[in-house]
């Protein structure tokens, strides 16, 4: 992997939710010094967006808010495009009972996985978006740094 930049962020603010533009969909980011037990992260463009959440010891990957249907299909494959639409989960949840001290979130064009306090806890998850995620928000993080790489691709 070869790394483009690093940029690193630290923060004390509490609730504040704080923006980082992004650009492409081939990152690493690497979040430490967590000292919140319930956040939110949202990964958006100007339609749909992609959120993981911490609450009451569950993640949560949610991409229900993805505009599935205005992607362009054979008018042939309309009834299985409907199938997967109804079928395609939408949220994905996993149990986490520690505390969470540090997230490595790698974001590219159709997948995002979660390492969790170094692997503890790892998340897997694909997604179909119109257009590339712009920006980046956290909530809910009090205390921590964030170093953000832009990643080349291996293709």
């Amino acid at each position: 992997i070869k790394l483009e930049k690093i940029v690193s962020i630290s923060n004390s603010s509490h609730n504040k939710k704080n923006k980082i533009k992004i650009s492409g969909n081939q990152n690493r980011f690497f979040i430490s010094d967590i000292s919140s037990n319930e956040f939110d992260i949202k990964f958006s463009n100007n339609e749909e967006d992609l959120s993981i959440k911490f609450s009451s010891n569950t993640f949560e990957i949610d991409r229900s808010n993805f505009n599935y249907k205005s992607i362009n299909a054979d008018p042939k494959r309309t009834y299985k495009k409907e199938i997967f639409e109804n079928s395609f989960i939408k949220n994905q949840t996993a149990k986490y009972n520690s505390e969470v001290k540090s997230i490595e979130i790698i974001l590219d064009k159709s997948s995002i996985e979660l390492f969790i306090n170094d692997g503890e806890l790892v998340m897997t998850d694909v997604f179909f978006y119109n257009n590339e995620f712009q920006l980046m928000e956290l909530s809910g993080l009090n205390d921590f740094k964030i170093e953000e790489q832009t990643l080349n691709s291996i293709w």
